[in-house]
């Protein structure tokens, strides 16, 4: 055993239980964050740094009258109206300083028409505390449920 021709085999066994484990943890909180976002009635929208939208739920899609692939990968300023857009951009640049934002306001939207809503912006931070995208929550108020105070104004929000 071991002459000049012989040949040398290495086996390695690498367990792989605790990887499939962390996979499926992984899988499950994936399926139950898509359950949730498919089912809430309130519009939800990622943002990275750029204000490019990472994520839209259907919510969002029906309130805007788009589909994900009209708004996924684009900035806000490219999916909304110049006027809509100057409307909120303050309260954006607020949250991307890493304040978390509050308001209503009236939107009129080209695919479905006027709403008043009210909008959350809240920063996204990575473990060493830097903003890195925005989470914006938006809720189409019902005419019933109109506050009267002011478009525009901070909102009393249900949201936190």
């Amino acid at each position: 055993v071991g002459g000049e021709n012989s040949r040398k085999v290495a086996v390695v066994f690498t367990n792989t239980t605790v990887r499939r484990a962390a996979q499926e943890a992984l899988r499950q909180s994936e399926q139950q964050l898509s359950l949730i976002t498919k089912s809430v009635p309130v519009a939800v929208l990622h943002l990275d740094a750029d204000q490019r939208v990472r994520f839209a739920n259907p919510a969002y899609l029906k309130l805007r009258g788009k589909l994900t692939g009209e708004i996924v990968g684009k900035t806000m300023g490219a999916i909304m109206r110049r006027s809509n857009y100057a409307k909120i951009a303050a309260y954006l640049d607020r949250a991307y300083a890493g304040e978390p934002q509050n308001y209503e306001n009236r939107v009129n939207y080209p695919e479905i028409g006027v709403r008043d809503i009210k909008v959350q912006y809240e920063p996204v931070r990575d473990s060493a505390g830097q903003v890195q995208g925005v989470v914006s929550v938006i809720e189409d108020i019902p005419p019933a449920l109109r506050s009267g105070e002011g478009r525009g104004a901070p909102a009393r929000s249900r949201f936190g």
